[in-house]
């Protein structure tokens, strides 16, 4: 998983084992600035983004 700013520069990666489908995982502490960023989850065959808006 990783986070990335409107800009497209990474600002968060993690490896993360596999979550079965309903599973969530938290992020927390990452003092990130209020905005909208983007996160990109990837698996073996698939991937999926989401906008996050920060406040």
């Amino acid at each position: 998983m990783a986070i990335y700013d409107m800009l497209g520069r990474k600002v968060y990666d993690e490896g993360i084992s596999s979550l079965e489908s309903g599973n969530t995982h938290v992020v927390s502490g990452l003092g990130l600035k209020p905005g909208m960023y983007y996160v990109k989850a990837m698996g073996n065959n698939s991937f999926g983004t989401a906008k996050v808006v920060i406040q």
